[in-house]
């Protein structure tokens, strides 16, 4: 086979890979308005049409930002979940907690910040998914501390909800439970 046929197939094969990729999903921001500031988030969207389901994706612990990003440690581990759930028809809304990227003006300060405080956070981005026709349901994912706030949110927005896996659950167990609040 001569170079150029080579090279021709060679450009094929990567077209076929590159067209065998999921569909690329959108992202649109969102907004909360609070009685101290606007809160801001990422909603990633499935190319599907709606209604589809939802999934609210709370950050655990520490100075966490929507993408799962700190100060110090950059892995945009909630980014790309948020990007996964949407190529396999899911949307899912991730946000800055309070004082926290562009939601840090949404915090009097850091010393008023409380459990409660984030709690009635999610269930307001709760409520303001609900109000939102493109939605079909709402599920909550935590991380960490975001696994509490979750269940604490869900239950004051009166949401079926179960236990997030813990710290020392496999993942496969993890994964498959989240699963199970779409089917």
């Amino acid at each position: 086979m001569n170079r150029s046929k080579l090279r021709q197939l060679i450009r094929r094969a990567i077209l076929a890979l590159v067209l065998s990729l999921p569909t690329a999903a959108s992202a649109e921001e969102a907004r909360l308005v609070t009685t101290t500031g606007r809160m801001h988030g990422t909603l990633d969207l499935p190319e599907t049409s709606p209604p589809f389901p939802v999934a609210l994706i709370i950050a655990g612990s520490g100075p966490t930002d929507r993408d799962g990003n700190q100060p110090f440690m950059r892995n945009d581990s909630l980014k790309q979940l948020g990007r996964a759930l949407a190529q396999r028809g899911i949307a899912g809304l991730r946000y800055d907690k309070r004082g926290i990227g562009e939601s840090a003006t949404a915090a009097a300060s850091e010393a008023d910040l409380r459990l409660e405080t984030s709690v009635s956070d999610a269930a307001d981005w709760v409520a303001w998914l609900r109000r939102d026709t493109r939605f079909a349901r709402v599920a909550v994912i935590g991380h960490s501390e975001g696994a509490l706030i979750g269940l604490l949110a869900a239950r004051r927005r009166s949401m079926p909800s179960s236990p997030s896996p813990g710290p020392g659950d496999p993942l496969r167990r993890s994964c498959e439970s989240r699963s199970r609040s779409f089917r």
